[in-house]
């Protein structure tokens, strides 16, 4: 039996995760535009709400957000997936290279431009996921209270199949129960980065794609079965 099997615990027995959110941590800080409907999914399943991080949102974070969006599609989970950036690049399209890895994929590059993240994004999440440790690090600064639901993708990935699919769990219960894998500081390993191919050949953004291609492919399973 997996862990996601007897997550939550029932009433009166203890738990592993204290560092859960209460639903009123989670629904404090202001919205965004798409926050009141991001936070009734938090709060009533409605619709996940997922965000995807880079630094520039012009490489990494389109690439995973196409991919998982298309692979949630039409799933158990519905879902809304978007990305942002740490930095702000003042709306720039993806990276030509990034757009064609995608059609390499099958997938058509979407209409994209790059945004800042900000607090009321990461507030508004049900899971946010960072591509490298310095994106964690960034959203500590602007919301430290949405650590709990913030991982790396590769780290989401391996605490995930550790933890088991998510089955019939709220989307909050599977993050908790994955979250309370971790160690204490929240730090992921070196290992469960996507590496950043700006400025590199086409072969780094294909082994960027192929890489984001397995991850989002796992998460999808685990997030739909």
């Amino acid at each position: 039996m997996s862990c996601a099997d007897s997550w939550p615990p029932q009433r009166g027995q203890p738990t592993d995760h204290p560092s859960s959110p209460s639903g009123s941590d989670r629904e404090s800080g202001p919205g965004a535009a798409r926050g009141p409907r991001a936070r009734r999914s938090r709060i009533r399943g409605v619709t996940a709400s997922v965000l995807v991080v880079c630094s520039g949102n012009i490489c990494r974070s389109p690439v995973v957000e196409a991919m998982l969006r298309g692979r949630l599609a039409g799933s158990a989970l519905p879902s809304e997936v978007s990305s942002a950036g740490t930095i702000d690049w003042n709306a720039r399209p993806m990276a030509d290279n990034s757009a064609l890895v995608l059609t390499e994929y099958g997938i058509d590059a979407p209409a994209h431009r790059s945004r800042k993240l900000t607090a009321d994004l990461l507030r508004a999440a049900d899971l946010v996921i960072g591509m490298s440790r310095e994106h964690h690090w960034a959203i500590d600064a602007l919301a430290a209270d949405a650590l709990p639901r913030t991982f790396l993708l590769g780290e989401l990935v391996r605490l995930g199949e550790a933890f088991g699919p998510r089955r019939a769990l709220p989307l909050a219960d599977w993050v908790a129960g994955v979250d309370a894998r971790r160690p204490a500081n929240r730090l992921a390993r070196p290992g469960d980065e996507l590496d950043d191919p700006m400025g590199e050949p086409i072969e780094s953004f294909r082994v960027m794609g192929a890489r984001a291609d397995d991850l989002t492919t796992r998460l999808a399973a685990l997030l739909t079965t």
